[in-house]
């Protein structure tokens, strides 16, 4: 739809299940020829009923950006205060939407979304972001951007009182992952899901990777630490190593994915009672991980009949990366400090 498709008064209904989807995720486009209001138009009655608080952006200047009303990305550009330029297309999600249920029959809801012209402005807002430490600070933002020859993309990481480490639908984004992107994709790990967007609670242990092709440079950025109250650190599980991001801004070069690597902590000692990580970040991959100072002793994935696909013993390091078939398995994992056990699906 377009201009011509609005109303008299301006505005227009959207049946999203005309548009591009894969029953989740909905590719749609700004109708006006002025700036999309996205804090208005996720926030509209009609709109907030079906559409959870988020939405994902494509572009050449910016790359890959998700938002959010309670994100401000602090990068200056059009897109990091929250509008949509004319004729732009984005991705919205569908409300209650878990990477957990992505496989699972949608329901009958009506998927109609509503454009209105109270929801533009003519001309975008720019943001800025504190630089400086505070112990008022409210909502620190820390901003990764994965940039390469092909492109670009941003994750964030909030940090919440009232946010949880875990996934939650209603405050964390997934990596919004799609083949035909050339541009690499920077995430951290929400739960045990690679997210665009991670509130959490505290920096204990938050792993952090990149999506990218075999043998493609990737630098990767890490700008916003002078925000946050207590020093970060960048903990290496390969050379067992942590660096203090001691600048607003730290860049990695990286060469292809990395997943499992890398880690995000404010312990420079590392001495954090086992914080053990069960997640999967690229298909048949899983990756089992505590603190550095935790070392894992036995893991053992089960399928849903009980049987016993994998079984690793005495592995004496802080991580462990398996490949298994996609399916729903049970982990159970034992380190020094304690035990988890996690459902989880891999493609």
């Amino acid at each position: 739809k377009n201009l011509a498709d609005l109303d008299t008064d301006g505005s227009m209904t959207l049946d999203l299940s005309t548009v591009d989807n894969d029953g989740n995720h909905f590719l749609v486009g700004n109708p006006y020829m002025a700036y999309l209001d996205m804090n208005k138009f996720l926030t509209n009655e009609k709109n907030s009923n079906i559409l959870a608080q988020k939405y994902w952006t494509v572009d050449g200047k910016d790359g890959i950006i998700v938002g959010t009303p309670d994100v401000t990305w602090p990068t200056g550009s059009e897109l990091s205060s929250g509008y949509i330029a004319p004729m732009q297309a984005f991705f919205v999600e569908k409300k209650g939407y878990t990477p957990t249920k992505a496989d699972e029959p949608t329901d009958e809801t009506k998927m109609e979304v509503t454009f209105s012209a109270d929801m533009t402005v003519s001309a975008t807002k720019v943001s800025s972001a504190s630089d400086t430490k505070s112990f008022s600070a409210v909502n620190p933002v820390l901003t990764l951007t994965a940039t390469s020859k092909q492109g670009q993309s941003r994750a964030a990481v909030v940090q919440k009182s009232d946010a949880s480490n875990q996934y939650e639908a209603d405050k964390d984004a997934v990596a919004l992952l799609d083949s035909e992107i050339d541009a690499p994709m920077a995430y951290t790990v929400a739960g045990s899901y690679a997210a665009a967007v991670n509130a959490i609670h505290d920096y204990k242990n938050v792993p952090l990777g990149v999506y990218a092709k075999d043998g493609e440079e990737v630098e990767l950025s890490i700008e916003g630490a002078s925000q946050l109250v207590s020093p970060l650190y960048l903990y290496d599980a390969v050379t067992r190593s942590t660096t203090p991001i001691d600048d607003d801004s730290f860049t990695l070069n990286l060469t292809g994915s990395s997943h499992g690597r890398y880690f995000l902590t404010t312990d420079e000692g590392i001495k954090a009672e086992g914080d053990i990580r069960i997640y999967s970040p690229a298909d048949g991959q899983l990756i089992i991980a505590s603190t550095p100072s935790d070392r894992l002793k036995q893991v053992q994935v089960y399928d849903l009949n009980g049987r016993m696909v994998e079984s690793r013993q005495n592995v004496g390091t802080a991580t462990c990366q398996l490949y298994v078939p996609g399916g729903i398995y049970i982990v159970r994992v034992q380190s020094e400090q304690g035990e988890a056990q996690a459902k989880l699906k891999i493609k």
